[in-house]
């Protein structure tokens, strides 16, 4: 009751600081004026309550836009949505430890990343009992039930039992660590140094170390440092499951991980690249990459069809669960299946489109998996 009263207070401060950040460039753009885009705004988030960020996130300055603002889905929606289609929310709790996961997609004899390690209460366990060190390659560390790429590490061997990374400086302070300085921003650790790195980290939460993975030659000029990836939802059917909707992740600059980057859609029928844009209600478009000059608009993702069996089985490892996002890399040797969302981020997969989910497919499915839960609950009343 008392979100609903804050609600019309806090959106009117909203609407004045998105309409002065973003008001003048639709303006100038489409001739809708600044007034207008308030009332719109205003109207939107008091009949749908949506907030102004979605109204210049999802271009609904725009007419054709407007119109179907309900049928977008939003963060505060999704969580709901997912409990009510699935029965609660364990798929959540299965898709969330990224070491468990590998398994069973191991088990079901899907790609996936090998585990080298993983560090949990203090103590680093090694998969291999007869590797009782840190691999000879260059090693991906992140928490077990992390998200977003939120602590992740690229730690590249440099020589034989030697480290550098340029993103673990913040990690090796909150340690108390001390390390040799490498060219700019980069740090250096011995092999025993990473190892007792990762126990002082475990000592807070879990902690897996995989081998890093390399983008395929066809998309590896699309990224710096780090590794573009696929965000695929699939949706669960009579019989298996469908590729909805899916992006390229693309990495700025030198970051290792590519959920904060560039959004590029992809047709799921053909892998052909759109023109890619950002997180937030930016209207930037990039037919190029503003890093490499690589041209994004256009190509095709390679081995796309076997990207959409990857996902495809990788799904059938969870039957209860309705929708999943993946995260799949396509690399030298074939597409891998990096992890799966229950989580997963609408608005990565409706931006880069210009099309709500709420409108095709995906509607369908719900209604259908409502339909059965009803059905399963008629037939077994508590």
């Amino acid at each position: 009751m008392a979100g609903a009263l804050i609600w019309p207070v806090k959106v009117a401060g909203l609407i004045r600081a998105y309409t002065r950040a973003f008001g003048p460039t639709v303006t100038e753009a489409t001739g809708k004026t600044v007034a207008l885009q308030r009332r719109e705004q205003a109207r939107l988030a008091l009949t749908h309550a949506l907030s102004p960020e979605a109204y210049y996130t999802f271009a609904l300055y725009q007419p054709d836009q407007f119109v179907q603002a309900i049928l977008y889905l939003h963060h505060f929606e999704l969580t709901s949505l997912q409990r009510a289609l699935d029965g609660g929310d364990a798929g959540a709790r299965q898709l969330e430890d990224k070491l468990r996961l590998a398994g069973l997609l191991q088990e079901a004899g899907v790609p996936t990343v090998p585990c080298c390690a993983v560090a949990r209460e203090g103590r680093v366990h090694f998969p291999d009992p007869s590797l009782r060190k840190m691999p000879a390659t260059d090693v991906f560390i992140k928490p077990i039930r992390g998200s977003r790429g939120v602590g992740a590490m690229l730690w590249e061997c440099v020589a034989p039992g030697l480290y550098r990374s340029e993103s673990a400086a913040a990690a090796l302070q909150a340690c108390g660590m001390t390390a040799q300085s490498g060219a700019g921003t980069s740090l250096l650790l011995y092999a025993d140094d990473l190892v007792r790195l990762l126990e002082r980290l475990s000592l807070q939460q879990p902690w897996i170390v995989q081998e890093r993975v390399r983008s395929h030659p066809a998309l590896a000029d699309l990224a710096v440092l780090g590794a573009v990836s696929i965000r695929l939802l699939t949706g669960r059917v009579a019989g298996g499951s469908e590729a909805l909707r899916a992006v390229l992740q693309i990495p700025l600059g030198r970051s290792v991980v590519s959920n904060s980057g560039l959004l590029a859609p992809i047709d799921c029928e053909t892998g052909i690249l759109g023109r890619a844009t950002i997180f937030g209600p930016s209207r930037c478009r990039y037919t190029r990459h503003p890093d490499t000059g690589a041209e994004i608009e256009g190509r095709v993702v390679p081995q796309w069809q076997d990207c959409l069996h990857a996902a495809q089985r990788a799904h059938a490892c969870f039957p209860d669960v309705t929708f999943i996002g993946w995260d799949v890399v396509v690399t030298p040797s074939g597409p891998i299946v990096l992890e799966g969302n229950w989580g997963w981020d609408p608005v990565s997969l409706q931006k880069p489109h210009g099309k709500p989910l709420l409108d095709g497919r995906f509607a369908e499915i719900c209604l259908a998996r409502l339909d059965q839960r009803r059905v399963q609950r008629s037939a077994h009343p508590e």
